[in-house]
């Protein structure tokens, strides 16, 4: 039985969908001096590759003289009844654990997360969070001048002026990602935390989301208020001064991804590494295809790797194609797949398996048609099918529907195939009706 390969859905600190371009722009931005202190929003679908290209450019900035990198993922944080807080406080320990050897540092520090300690407090108490004495609850909700140690109103001021005394300190860099996935009044409370207390000379915040769900959380949280649909747009073009949209995946860019994928499981490290290096030189050149001109290297994907991978790339839908989660998911099904058939006796190749698969995947029937049929009816109409695919027949069969006709015309050859056996288990993988259930019998006979 073959090695199942799966693939994680973790942000990679490699390069393998030419994001460079997209990393260089982020860092020129964040050297023009005169956009200080800037928020840049980097936007795309989920599964887009925004948290990818925010490890890209924590890598490249990482050690860069004068700039220190704090990551956030607000929806983690445990305390979701302040998440303004949270954000707040995660910069500020940051800043402490970098620079505290400094003098005077930690207490001007602590005196600031003492302001944000007792906002917590009164939050938590507005929320009834916390149980108090009525003395201590009017206490925590008293409003304070900028001067009291107690209050936020003057935590701004502050923080610019312990900045500006970190003298070594050029840029301080917070990555915010997976905004998208919080609630709306975190999305809310972050924005709040950035525009009104953290945005000061020298920070630079990069928010990667899909920039439709956050004007759609900012539109619920402030939808009380009458304005929401109408104030969210507005609203987050005051926070991102600079939006930058990731790239859509194009079947060549897909194919080349696909490739790199699957040629992770078949070579050594050292060989892979030269891959990838050698598909990033061609984009940083403008030479395509990507995956071209390998002779020089010491190992390069075989000829079934590439066809699979552009099968893939130009079979998934335009939405799926163009994110490199949804590709990895389709892999992963695919994997599983081959590996649930090759453990029932079934013996098909990997090729008609992902055939099959897009078509299972297709928004039309055509994949149930096939499953319901017997399969004299079934290789006649294939038989048709493909030939109508082709352009050998004008009349399109009855049973399909006029979106498959590019896969119908696309290899492998579906008549030559032993199918039945695999649509039988297919079917009663995702529970549809078919008129002979897989068994290693029928397995086997399919392969004499």
């Amino acid at each position: 039985m073959s090695d199942m390969r799966l693939w994680d859905d973790n942000p990679t600190g490699v390069d393998l969908l030419g994001f460079a371009s997209i990393v260089d722009t982020v860092v020129a931005t964040l050297e023009i001096p005169y956009l200080d202190p800037v928020t840049i929003g980097i936007a795309a679908p989920w599964g887009g590759g925004k948290s990818t290209v925010l490890r890209l450019l924590h890598k490249e900035l990482d050690g860069r003289d004068g700039y220190r990198v704090i990551r956030l993922d607000p929806w983690e944080f445990d305390d979701q009844f302040d998440v303004r807080g949270g954000v707040i406080g995660e910069v500020l320990q940051d800043i402490l654990s970098a620079y505290g050897a400094q003098e005077g540092l930690p207490e001007k520090i602590n005196g600031l997360l003492e302001r944000v300690s007792w906002s917590r407090v009164a939050v938590s108490m507005a929320r009834g969070s916390l149980v108090a004495q009525s003395e201590d609850l009017v206490e925590a909700l008293t409003p304070r001048s900028k001067s009291d140690a107690r209050s936020l109103a003057g935590f701004r001021e502050e923080f610019a002026c312990l900045l500006r005394d970190l003298t070594q300190l050029k840029r301080l860099v917070v990555l915010v990602d997976d905004l998208d996935r919080c609630l709306p009044d975190a999305v809310m409370a972050t924005l709040e935390a950035i525009k009104l207390f953290l945005s000061v000379e020298k920070v630079a915040f990069v928010l990667a989301a899909d920039q439709d769900m956050v004007r759609e959380s900012i539109a619920a949280s402030l939808d009380a208020t009458g304005r929401g649909e109408r104030f969210a747009h507005r609203y987050l073009e005051k926070i991102v001064q600079v939006p930058l949209s990731l790239p859509r995946i194009g079947a060549d860019e897909a194919a080349t991804f696909i490739t790199l994928l699957l040629s992770a499981h078949q070579c050594s490290p050292e060989h892979y590494t030269r891959l990838v290096e050698h598909a990033q030189q061609r984009r940083a050149a403008g030479q395509s295809p990507v995956l071209s001109d390998l002779q020089s290297l010491p190992w390069q994907p075989d000829g079934a790797s590439l066809a699979l991978a552009s099968r893939l790339a130009t079979g998934l839908s335009a939405d799926r194609s163009g994110s490199p989660r949804s590709i990895k998911r389709f892999l992963n099904a695919f994997a599983l797949r081959t590996r649930i058939a090759e453990s029932q006796g079934i013996s098909i190749d990997p090729s008609v398996i992902v055939k099959l698969m897009l078509l299972e995947d297709s928004p039309g029937k055509d994949f149930e048609t096939l499953v319901k049929l017997q399969d004299v009816p079934r290789s006649e109409l294939l038989e048709h099918w493909q030939a109508w695919g082709k352009g050998e027949r004008d009349d399109r069969p009855d049973q399909v529907s006029e979106a498959s006709r590019h896969s119908a015309a696309s290899e492998p050859d579906l008549t030559t195939a032993p199918i039945g056996p695999y649509l039988s288990l297919a079917a009663s993988l995702v529970s549809l009706t078919s008129p002979v259930r897989p068994s290693r019998t029928g397995a086997a006979r399919s392969r004499k």
